[in-house]
């Protein structure tokens, strides 16, 4: 007999192919070694027309139940059958025959006695058929059969069992396994020798398989539990759309290696998740995923992350999802990369993807890097979506600002209106309150891949804003169309604002004070406003399994110059603004995660016009109505935000807001009386929709104010 030598190019084993022929050889003449009988001893009765069935009364069988015959043989052993041998070299059931030799039933076989196998049929010269209960053998085969074709069928909630084989199968022409039950077996569950086999498994196989015939085929549709080495033929294709596990219920990591397959067809899960990492799985040959392919695993975090691992032979192809576990109670950390599968040459670089579940846990996000110059697929860990959502604080913290100071902005130009439609009334001091609520929408992407990863967020938000200021002028006194006031303001803004399209959220109770100056001068006026916010902020994220109370403030100040033009019933005033803010925000931490805002500071400039009329409402009411338009730049509005961990520190910015309009309309109405008032509303939008960041924002609101004069 000549022996050929091959090497196995992922597991490395010299001579593998050989090893596994001596193998199947000696498992064959141990099988044929084990309880040969010497003489049908027709235990069920006298075989009539090549048939005979068996009946419970001749239970437990204990001498086994044997048949020989020259031509054809069925023995039936129906459910009731019990068969239990403790003699060694004594089979539970024998059948020998030179024609076909069948074995139908259900009959539960437990063999004891040493070199005893359960099951055994054997034909010279035909196929050899088996359909059982319930088989186990303790020191022999579970199941042996050797004919021309080989077939056997086991029922679901049976088990058989071999301290050998769970099943050894010899066919000239091929074998064909259909398991709805359980096969345990010590050295291989399953071993096959001669023709190519094909093992439909709609049960549970435990342990290895040896197909020796090349072309064989293992359709899994239940679950196989894959231990030690599984040898395979020339051609061999394993095609999983059930279960594949590694370790399942071990303790330690282990490794299953299938060697020589040819392909392994995944539409199904391939899991290694038992609670700990560091258990492989070694494919000979070329992988396959498509459909509902999954790789499950378990990574222990860290600076470097130990991780299960596939490793495949050949290429990988098609597209599998990755889910991966982490310990109960472990923190998330940053990784630049550990590998989870590695491949051979012709592998595609999307092959392997994380799953939704795992992509996010805490603040970091898990990915997958494919690596084509060392064939690697690694497991990254970088800021994930919820972190970058947290971007938007700084920026909602600044709008906060700007808000505020626009109801103070707003109250001087109703002051404005009063003084050119009134003339030379001189109120002594004067309290006022305005009310206003607004929101804004951002659309925004932008790609914030690591690691060599890219990785496309959502970056916009919507920013709601509802609450009051109020004032009161501390000195003034007006001339012709001319004055000057100072006072001090307060208020308050609840507002709300959410990213990327999700539940994430950040809701303010912001609180602000400060001082105002305003001035006029025939044509010419100017304002100023200093102010200060003081934050109580909650951040909520359910991607990022957060809620953290935190605070934070801002100071800044504004200053506006513009001329009036017109006369008692027309006017037109263009006007120049610009506002300064400075933000911060306490540091907080999730799940292990330290998150820090770099305070930051903004610039926006403002410019545009308003035109309007003046028209008088009974005998001493003035109605100033109008219309305008701004042109708003933002010259410095960047967000600041770094993550640290124990796998280290990401520093992410965010970029300014694209130059907007900004239109008005509003009235105001003055009186000599004690109170006069105003409303307005205005609309913002983006001059075009560009990309990144910021690339539409949207937004409308209106407020109201009253002036009290005493």
């Amino acid at each position: 007999m000549t022996m050929t030598a091959s090497i196995n190019p992922v597991s490395g084993f010299a001579a593998l192919r050989s090893k596994h022929l001596l193998g199947c050889a000696a498992a064959a003449l141990a099988a044929a070694a084990l309880a040969t009988p010497a003489q049908a001893a027709d235990e069920c009765g006298v075989a009539v027309a090549g048939a005979v069935t068996c009946v419970p009364a001749g239970n437990p069988y204990p001498t086994g139940i044997t048949y020989a015959t020259p031509t054809n043989i069925t023995v039936a052993a129906p459910a009731g059958i019990v068969v239990t041998t403790t003699t060694p070299a004594t089979n539970g059931i024998t059948l020998t025959g030179t024609g076909a030799t069948t074995l139908t039933g259900a009959a539960t076989v437990n063999v004891t006695g040493a070199a005893s196998n359960g099951v055994q049929l054997t034909s010279t010269g035909g196929p050899v058929a088996a359909s059982v209960g319930s088989v186990s053998s303790a020191s022999g085969n579970g199941i042996v059969l050797s004919g021309t074709t080989a077939s056997l069928n086991t029922a679901s909630g049976t088990t058989v069992s071999g301290g050998i084989n769970g099943v050894t199968m010899n066919s000239v022409s091929g074998s064909t396994l259909l398991n709805a039950g359980t096969i345990n077996g010590t050295t291989y569950a399953v071993s096959t020798t001669g023709g190519p086999a094909t093992i439909t498994n709609t049960g549970t196989i435990n342990g290895a398989v040896a197909l020796a015939g090349g072309g064989s085929v293992i359709n899994n549709v239940g679950t196989f539990n894959a231990r030690g080495t599984s040898s395979f033929g020339p051609g061999d294709r394993f095609n999983n759309s059930g279960l594949v596990t590694v370790g399942a219920t071990s303790l330690v990591p282990v490794s299953a290696t299938f060697a020589g397959l040819g392909t392994f067809d995944n539409t199904g899960t391939i899991s290694m998740q038992n609670g700990h990492a560091g258990d492989t799985l070694t494919l000979g040959g070329n992988y396959i995923g498509s459909g509902n392919a999954l790789l499950a695993l378990d990574a222990a975090p860290g600076a470097v992350i130990n991780a299960d691992r596939l490793i495949v032979g050949g290429s990988a192809t098609g597209f599998t999802s990755v889910d991966v576990v982490l310990p109960t109670g472990s923190q998330p950390l940053f990784n630049t990369g550990t590998v989870i599968v590695q491949t051979g040459a012709g592998s595609s670089a999307n092959a392997f993807g994380v799953t939704a579940d795992t992509a996010n846990a805490g603040l970091v996000r898990y990915d997958i890097a494919h690596n084509p110059l060392a064939a690697t697929y690694s497991l990254v860990a970088v800021p994930g979506d919820p972190a970058y959502n947290m971007l938007g604080y700084g920026t909602a913290e600044r709008n906060l600002w700007n808000k505020s100071a626009d109801a103070v902005t707003a109250q001087m130009q109703s002051r404005r209106d009063a003084l050119w439609s009134l003339g030379d009334a001189a109120p002594a001091g004067k309290l006022w309150v305005t009310m206003g609520g607004s929101v804004e929408k951002v659309d925004g992407t932008r790609d914030f891949g690591m690691a060599g990863q890219p990785h496309l967020t959502n970056t916009g938000y919507k920013q709601d804003y509802f609450g009051g200021q109020m004032g009161l002028g501390l000195s003034g006194g007006v001339s012709t169309r001319g004055g000057f006031a100072l006072g001090v303001t307060g208020g308050y803004i609840n507002s709300r604002a959410k990213f990327g399209g999700t539940a994430d959220r950040i809701d303010f109770d912001a609180v602000n004070g400060g001082v105002y100056a305003s001035f006029t001068s025939g044509n010419l006026f100017m304002n100023a406003l200093g102010k200060y916010d003081y934050y109580w902020a909650k951040a909520t994220s359910f991607g990022g399994g957060y809620e953290v109370n935190t605070k934070g403030s801002a100071y800044g100040a504004r200053g506006e110059v513009g001329l009036r033009f017109g006369g008692d019933s027309f006017f037109m005033e263009p006007l120049a603004q610009i506002s300064y803010v400075h933000t911060s925000l306490d540091p907080f931490n999730v799940q292990g995660t330290d998150v820090s805002f770099d305070g930051r500071s903004g610039l926006r400039g403002k410019a545009g016009a308003r035109i309007g009329g003046v028209t008088t409402i009974g005998s001493e009411a003035k109605m100033s109505f109008y219309a305008g338009a701004n042109y708003v730049h933002g010259f410095k509005d960047e967000s600041q935000v770094t993550f640290s961990n124990g796998g280290g520190t990401f520093t992410a910015l965010r970029d300014r807001m694209p130059d907007y309009g900004e239109a008005v309309v509003g009235l105001t109405i003055a009186s000599n009386t004690s109170v006069s008032g105003f409303i307005e509303a205005n609309y913002t939008r983006t001059f075009k929709f560009g990309t990144g960041d910021n690339a539409k924002l949207e937004g409308a609101g209106g407020r109201v104010g009253i002036n009290f004069k005493f």
